[in-house]
């Protein structure tokens, strides 16, 4: 397996989790909601996936995007989680753990967060 592709695979997780998460800090909301969410939105509008593509390059004709049977997409846990809740909501009209959704919902959470102080920072 080669280090740099599960680097870039580790960073696209944990920006999706802080894109998620990030109402738990008053400052990590701020900068999600006015500048990361933003930012993800126009990236999402490129023809092209920007991790996506560097992925594809590193693994050149092999790699193939959301390919389940990769064994570094394996390691993760957070497909495993990913698919688990997807099943949950399958009825849903659109899947709220898509990229979109994740956006939607770190947006609500992070503007949420801002607006009231019901959690206290450490």
């Amino acid at each position: 397996m080669n280090l740099i592709f599960f680097c870039v695979c580790i960073i696209h997780v944990f920006i999706w989790i802080y894109v998620v998460f990030a109402f738990v800090n008053k400052t990590a909301s701020y900068y999600n909601l006015f500048y990361i969410i933003p930012i993800i939105y126009i990236l999402h509008m490129l023809p092209f996936h920007i991790l996506g593509k560097i992925k594809e390059n590193i693994y050149k004709n092999k790699y193939k995007l959301k390919n389940e049977n990769d064994k570094s997409f394996k390691i993760l846990l957070f497909p495993t989680i990913h698919n688990w809740l997807k099943n949950i909501f399958k009825n849903s009209f659109f899947n709220p753990f898509s990229p979109q959704g994740m956006l939607i919902l770190g947006a609500i959470t992070s503007a949420w967060r801002l607006k009231n102080n019901f959690i206290i920072d450490l």
